[in-house]
């Protein structure tokens, strides 16, 4: 006898790490619609002109290579501590350009306000053509930054805040922080994964309520997210 709908889903694999938000792993192949792995069922709109190249570590990954758009939801769990982290894949680093990976703004593009996300490079604020990191804190924006990345090169990187100290991660390893005491912006923010112009692949995003430590850090990514 076959199973009920409501009893298929709730067999389905889900991640259950302690702290995790939300974790995607944009293994659909196609579609509008990208699952949410966590135990918090938080999909993601993909919108028109987003592309579903290989993945990572196998099926798939989500792509922006027009410019516009984004995989996005609303998002209102932002606070202190936090880490955000997943794989890219830069397909373009023309010098001088702004290239959002991942993360949360106030709008719904990246000319609304930055509140904590991940830029393969930005040109506007703090130091350009590099990896960068940014965090509003108290209302004000802050920014990490470490060496460019490659393009067309898979890399690992992780963004995280405690209150006290701002830390990027790149493939597993700290690679810049910064001292500043705080909090997060609470409000109602949008996740925007491979937003406009950002020029990208991106696979296996994952954010957590709390600071992860290099170990966990280095193991969630030699894990792709599980296909819910």
């Amino acid at each position: 006898m076959a199973l009920p709908a409501a009893r298929l889903s709730l067999l389905r694999r889900r991640e259950n790490a302690p702290n995790l938000l939300a974790a995607w792993g944009f293994n659909e192949s196609s579609g509008t619609t990208v699952r949410d792995s966590s135990l918090h069922s938080l999909p993601l709109t993909v919108d028109a002109g987003l592309t579903w190249p290989a993945g990572h570590s196998g099926g798939t990954a989500i792509a922006n290579s027009s410019g516009s758009g984004s995989a996005h939801r609303a998002w209102s769990s932002l606070a202190v501590p936090v880490t955000l982290m997943g794989w890219a894949r830069p397909l373009n680093l023309t010098s001088g350009t702004s290239r959002p990976l991942f993360g949360v703004w106030s709008g719904t593009d990246t000319s609304t306000s930055t509140q904590f996300a991940i830029w393969a490079q930005r040109s506007d604020f703090s130091t350009s053509n590099v990896l960068q990191g940014n965090v509003r804190v108290s209302g004000g924006l802050v920014a990490v930054n470490q060496s460019a990345l490659a393009l067309n090169t898979w890399v690992h990187v992780a963004l995280s805040y405690d209150g006290t100290t701002i830390r990027l991660y790149r493939d597993g390893s700290e690679v810049a922080s910064f001292v500043v005491t705080g909090s997060i912006n609470a409000g109602s923010f949008n996740m925007l994964v491979v937003p406009d112009s950002s020029f990208a692949e991106v696979d296996d995003v994952r954010i957590y309520s709390k600071t992860l430590t290099v170990n966990e850090i280095k193991a969630a990514m030699g894990n792709p997210v599980v296909e819910p």
